[in-house]
């Protein structure tokens, strides 16, 4: 049986130069392969900068669902029960930052089961004004995965992040 579209572009992204090179310098890695058994959702281990009493890495589940064409939403997940991480476990950010925006958790319809981030499709419903805001940030079918988890990484590793 064949994949659907969406599970091929996105194996085919899994492939590429961008998310390879991250995989290599360590950044972050899939949790296990793309499979029809998992799909919509995929699981990526994201390393984070040291800080004290925090994980050296995070475990994202991104919901891809009809990837390309729709933006996919992304949260910490917590594998051993699988559910949404605890938000008391979820990183923080100088106040202010923009780490501690797009990690927010309070406050949004959302909470903890996405990221405040214009590429997430969970946070972007009634905020109609971001893409005017925010045009570097409009999803388009340009856009892979690889540059959200990107992203995150950056946020995971930047001065703003410290911890739990």
């Amino acid at each position: 049986m064949t994949a659907p579209l969406a599970q091929r572009l996105l194996e085919d992204d899994l492939k590429s130069v961008a998310f390879l090179s991250g995989v290599k310098d360590g950044y972050w890695e899939l949790l296990r392969p793309v499979t029809a058994e998992h799909w919509p959702h995929v699981f990526t281990y994201i390393r984070a900068a040291e800080r004290l009493n925090a994980p050296e890495r995070y475990l994202v589940r991104w919901e891809v669902d009809d990837y390309n064409a729709t933006r996919p939403s992304g949260a910490f997940w917590d594998e051993s029960q699988n559910t949404y991480l605890n938000p008391a476990k979820w990183p923080k950010g100088r106040t202010g930052s923009i780490v501690d925006k797009v990690f927010r958790i309070a406050g949004w319809s959302d909470p903890g089961q996405g990221f405040y981030h214009p590429w997430d499709r969970k946070a972007a419903k009634g905020h109609h004004q971001w893409p005017i805001d925010n045009p570097d940030f409009v999803w388009t079918s340009k856009n892979a995965l690889t540059d959200f988890i990107s992203l995150v990484h950056r946020l995971l590793n930047s001065d703003d992040y410290h911890g739990c």
